[in-house]
C-alpha cells in the first residue's frame, strides 16, 4: 500500500508539473508572440531576407530580430503629391540620396507625376511601399518616337532584394489592347537582372508590358523575383513577360484587355547557359484570372533561348479562349524542357490547335478544361516524351496530334 501512494504521489506531482508547464507556455506565448519582433534564439542557419539586430527587453536576451530594410525614409513633402508637376527629378534624386537597406514611404493614397523614368542600378535592399498611392504620366505618348520607347515607368538594373508594394501605375498610352511595336518597350515595371517582388501592384496603360524580367545589362544575370495579387489592364504588349530569369513565381494577379499576350516567356536570340544569359529557368504561372489578350495567346513560350522548368496551371481565362503556344517563329531551334500545362480553364471556345507546340523535350498536358469550336485541342512536333491526358475538350473532335515524335530525351 505504501508503495502504491508513493508512486500515485509521483504521478501527481508530475501532472502538476506539466500543468504547469503548458500553462507558462501559453503565458509567454500570449506575452510575447503578438508583440512586433522576435526572440533571438541560438539556432543555425541562413537568412532569407535583410535581418536587423534590435534591442527588446520583453524578448529573451533583450534582444530580437526585424526581418526586412534596416533603415525608413519618406518621401519629402516637398515633393508634390497631387500630380500637379512631374516630379521625376525630384523624386529620382530623393531615392539616390538613400542608402540601400531602405524602406522607401510614400504618402498614404497620394498622386505622384511621373512623366519620365525612375531609374536605379546597382543597389540592393529598397522596398517601395506605395501606402495605396498613384504614380502617374500626363506626357502623352508619340508612335515611333524612340524615346518614348524606352519610357519605363520604374527600370532597375544589377540590382538585388527589391520590392514594390501597394501602389498604382497608370502610363500615358490611350490605345490599351492593341500593340503599337514603335512603343513596345515602354514598360510598367522593367526589370534587368536584378531580384525583385511586386505585390498588390496595380498597372494600366503603359505602351509596353505591365511587368517585364529581363538580362542585366552585363549580359549574363538573369532576374529573379515574384509577382503576385497584383493587376494589368488596357496595355499594349504583355501582361507579363520573362526574357531572362530564374525561380519565380507568378500567382493570384488579373490580366485584362491586352494587346499581345497575357503570359510570355520569349528570350532573346543570343548567348545562353542553363541558369545565365538570355531564357528561364523554373517559372511558374498559376492562379491567374486573365479576361481579354487580343494578339496571340494566353501563355506562350519562344524558343530563341533554353527555358527550362515552366509550368502554366490552374489559371482561368474568362474570354477569348484558352490558347497556349510554345513555338519557334526565329528558327533558333533551341528545346525547352520539361514543360507542364495542367489544371488551367476556359468559359469560351478556341479554334483548333487550343495548344501548339514545337520542340519540347518533356511535355506534360494535363487536366485542362477547354472548350473547342471543332478539331483537335491540341498538336506537337519534333517533342519528345510528350503526355497529353485527362482534357475536356467539349467541343473538339480529338485530344492530340502529334508529327514527328523524337526520342532520346
Amino acid at each position: 500500500m505504501k508503495q502504491w501512494l508513493n508512486i500515485s504521489r509521483h504521478r501527481i506531482q508530475a501532472a502538476t508539473a506539466i500543468a504547469f508547464g503548458i500553462a507558462g507556455s501559453i503565458l509567454l506565448f500570449q506575452s510575447h508572440a503578438l508583440t512586433p519582433t522576435a526572440s533571438l534564439q541560438a539556432e543555425d542557419g541562413v537568412t532569407s531576407s535583410a535581418v536587423t539586430m534590435l534591442t527588446d527587453t520583453t524578448a529573451s536576451n533583450n534582444g530580437a530580430i526585424k526581418f526586412g530594410p534596416a533603415n525608413a525614409s519618406t518621401i519629402p513633402g516637398t515633393i508634390a503629391s497631387d500630380c500637379s508637376v512631374d516630379v521625376t527629378a525630384a523624386m529620382q534624386a530623393w531615392i539616390d540620396a538613400t542608402a540601400n537597406n531602405t524602406l522607401l514611404i510614400f504618402g498614404t493614397n497620394k498622386c505622384y507625376r511621373i512623366d519620365g523614368t525612375i531609374e536605379l542600378r546597382t543597389r540592393s535592399t529598397l522596398a517601395f511601399s506605395g501606402n495605396g498611392s498613384t504614380f502617374k504620366s500626363l506626357n502623352a505618348m508619340t508612335t515611333g518616337s524612340s524615346t518614348d520607347d524606352q519610357r519605363a515607368m520604374f527600370r532597375i538594373i544589377g540590382s538585388s532584394g527589391f520590392s514594390f508594394k501597394n501602389m498604382t501605375i497608370i502610363g500615358a498610352y490611350t490605345h490599351g489592347g492593341t500593340l503599337d511595336d514603335t512603343l513596345q518597350h515602354a514598360h510598367g515595371i522593367d526589370i534587368r537582372g536584378t531580384s525583385a517582388d511586386i505585390d498588390n501592384v496595380t498597372v494600366s496603360n503603359v505602351a509596353g508590358d505591365c511587368f517585364y524580367y529581363g538580362l542585366g545589362y552585363d549580359n549574363i544575370t538573369r532576374s529573379s523575383g515574384n509577382v503576385t495579387n497584383s493587376s494589368c489592364a488596357s496595355i499594349g504588349r504583355n501582361g507579363l513577360a520573362v526574357t531572362s530569369a530564374n525561380n519565380m513565381t507568378i500567382s493570384n494577379n488579373s490580366i485584362t484587355n491586352v494587346g499581345f499576350d497575357a503570359f510570355d516567356i520569349e528570350p532573346n536570340v543570343g548567348t545562353y547557359t542553363a541558369t545565365t544569359g538570355w531564357g528561364s529557368n523554373n517559372i511558374t504561372i498559376t492562379g491567374n484570372t486573365i479576361t481579354g489578350y487580343y494578339r496571340l495567346y494566353a501563355f506562350s513560350i519562344v524558343t530563341n533561348a533554353t527555358n527550362s522548368h515552366d509550368t502554366f496551371s490552374n489559371n482561368h481565362v474568362v474570354s477569348n479562349g484558352l490558347r497556349i503556344g510554345i513555338v519557334n517563329p526565329a528558327g533558333a531551334g533551341v528545346r525547352p524542357d520539361n514543360v507542364t500545362i495542367t489544371n488551367n480553364t476556359a468559359d469560351n471556345a478556341t479554334n483548333s490547335p487550343a495548344i501548339e507546340v514545337h520542340l519540347v523535350d518533356i511535355l506534360n498536358v494535363t487536366g485542362n478544361t477547354i472548350p473547342m469550336t471543332g478539331g483537335t485541342m491540341a498538336t506537337t512536333d519534333l517533342s519528345c516524351r510528350v503526355t497529353v491526358t485527362g482534357n475536356t475538350f467539349t467541343g473538339g473532335s480529338s485530344q492530340v496530334t502529334s508529327t514527328n515524335p523524337t526520342t532520346g530525351c
